[in-house]
């Protein structure tokens, strides 16, 4: 793989926004759900972990602190639902004082790309960009909405609640470096420029990770996200323990979740496949986890037809909250593996 010029900039304004109390984050999933799902449509939910070292933000994203970070694929259309066209990775973490995220962008053509966004002009859209989007709490049932987008030149966007802010967020960090076949970023907000305090474990957020491609030729722009059209997730802030699940990968083979315990307890989970229409457990499975491993992978349990959600659980210890849910992922199967 031939890595190429790596782009690092620091945004430094005097912008702080005036949100409230932070929330907090811990489980992670990748989904997808067809036109014909139910209206409301359950919010997905991503685990995110603390960071054990510094975050370095140049875009490349191989830090030894990244391999506890949040992973998650299978990113939608947001006009039809479904899969898109091209491939998208997401991680998150954080730590005491910044949020932090990556993106793997996949791209044929990356110095057209590149070439694309130094010509291109102030409008957004006329670039491809990834980012995220945050339902950041600023009050009681109050939220702020703040959106980060960067192309792969480099270049930030900060909307907060619809508006670009063109002063940008004080301490916003980002960085991009181009590969042969995509383009990675990588992005720190400070907690103190959104007007918040350290997250507590526990506390959640609203969160989509976003990615628009433009027009390029004879191809037309492509908008894709993490949450389907109408859905939402969540983004729970979690301690060690990270649960995450491969699923829409651009590769073959049973989905499955994966697991990381970098702590020194032995830890002990519950992978229950339950049918979408009677409520009922359809199949199980216990995965337990010894001290100090890496990512372990785990089959899922999935029956072969029928319409199925998955939760795994934390049943070793009682969490801190009553929610004992570190994943909750709702596909539209329809009798399909």
């Amino acid at each position: 793989m031939n890595m190429k010029k790596q782009h690092t900039n620091i945004t430094r304004r005097i912008r702080v926004l005036a949100y409230g109390a932070i929330g907090t984050v811990f489980a992670a999933a990748g989904a997808s759900l067809s036109a014909g799902a139910a209206e409301e449509i359950p919010p997905q939910r991503m685990t995110i972990a603390q960071a054990f070292e510094p975050v370095v933000v140049d875009g490349l994203s191989n830090d030894r602190v990244w391999e506890r970070g949040a992973l998650t694929y299978g990113f939608l259309r947001s006009d039809d639902g479904e899969p898109a066209r091209h491939g998208t990775r997401a991680r998150a973490i954080y730590d005491r004082t910044h949020l932090y995220f990556a993106f793997t962008a996949m791209e044929a053509a990356v110095d057209d790309v590149l070439a694309d966004a130094r010509r291109g002009g102030n409008d957004r859209r006329a670039h491809d960009t990834v980012g995220v989007r945050l339902a950041v709490p600023s009050g009681e049932g109050e939220y702020r909405e703040v959106e980060i987008r960067v192309n792969p030149a480099n270049r930030a966007w900060v909307m907060v609640d619809g508006r670009e802010r063109r002063g940008g967020l004080d301490g916003l960090r980002t960085g991009v470096f181009e590969r042969e076949r995509s383009w990675d970023a990588e992005i720190a907000i400070p907690f103190a420029a959104l007007g918040v305090d350290e997250p507590r474990v526990g506390d959640v957020w609203g969160i989509d990770f976003l990615r628009h491609r433009a027009q390029r030729g004879d191809a037309a722009a492509e908008s894709t996200a993490w949450n389907p059209p109408g859905g939402k997730g969540e983004l729970r802030f979690g301690r060690d323990l990270i649960v995450y699940l491969y699923s829409q990968r651009p590769f073959t083979g049973r989905d499955e979740v994966m697991v990381y315990n970098p702590s020194d307890q032995l830890r002990q989970l519950r992978a229950e496949m339950i049918d979408a229409t009677t409520g009922k457990v359809v199949a199980h499975e216990t995965i337990y986890l010894g001290s100090g491993h890496r990512r372990q992978h785990y089959p899922l349990p999935a029956p072969d037809v029928g319409d199925y959600y998955l939760i795994v659980r934390q049943t070793d210890r009682p969490l801190e909250s009553d929610d004992d849910k570190l994943v909750e992922w709702r596909p539209h199967r329809s009798g399909r593996r």
